[in-house]
């Protein structure tokens, strides 16, 4: 377990942290190399990064958490991104690989006081990564409408409909023993309803084939691929 200064204090970091810090450090590193902005053999953590190098922690994150591609084009419904948590664990993978593994601190991000467009301090800590990631989290509360603080707006409208017809359908038939027949319910017991849960979850799915309860994607998006809805647990990092 090592301690390690970060922005905002300390914090331990454990074998496992280590582990997928160094996952996402790869990933980065392959993801400027298959973009041609990282030669085979050019070093991108190294002691003497580059003026641009904020702009390419940027793309990485951006092309993974992003709702919009590189060249600002929208990416398609079906695509999706990670969240702005994951793009938090990026950047901190870039803070921790130049910080720590580079020697380069958490000293901000800024062109030397001798001149030459010579810049020192940590690129992850620049004023171009943190305007990018206050921009990025403000296009995520626009897409999913809420901050995330409110619990009455807890998900997307999406999400909504699908839960709500998939619980009761569930909740009525365990009151039933097989064949489950589905029938509408007085509009006192509206709430309740299996068909009207079901009708809405369909109006605004689209679904005429396939799993009924889809996969939905960030950004409420609805996956356009036959992937069924699954329980995923997180092991509280990724």
């Amino acid at each position: 377990m090592l301690n390690i200064r970060g922005v905002g204090g300390s914090f331990l970091l454990t074998g496992k942290v280590a582990l997928i810090l160094d996952r996402l450090m790869n990933l980065c590193v392959s993801f400027l190399r298959g973009l041609h902005l990282l030669g085979p053999s050019e070093d991108f953590f190294s002691k003497k990064p580059w003026r641009d190098m904020p702009w390419l922690i940027v793309a990485w994150i951006m092309s993974v958490c992003d709702s919009i591609n590189l060249n600002s084009t929208p990416k398609p419904s079906h695509v999706e991104w990670g969240t702005y948590g994951h793009a938090q664990k990026m950047r901190a993978s870039m803070t921790y690989a130049f910080g720590r593994l580079s020697g380069l601190g958490n000293l901000t991000w800024h062109e030397s006081d001798i001149g030459g467009g010579l810049m020192v301090g940590n690129p992850s800590i620049s004023i171009k990564v943190s305007s990018y990631m206050c921009s990025l989290r403000r296009r995520k509360v626009h897409v999913h409408g809420s901050s995330g603080n409110d619990l009455s707006r807890w998900g997307g409208g999406r999400v909504r409909r699908l839960l709500s017809a998939a619980y009761t359908v569930a909740f009525i038939c365990m009151l039933h023993i097989k064949p489950f027949h589905l029938w509408p319910f007085s509009s006192s017991e509206a709430h309740l309803c299996p068909v009207r849960a079901l009708a809405a979850w369909l109006k605004e799915s689209k679904v005429t084939s396939g799993y009924l309860f889809r996969k939905i994607a960030s950004g409420d998006q609805i996956s356009e691929a036959n992937s069924p809805m699954v329980c995923q647990l997180s092991d509280g990092l990724l």
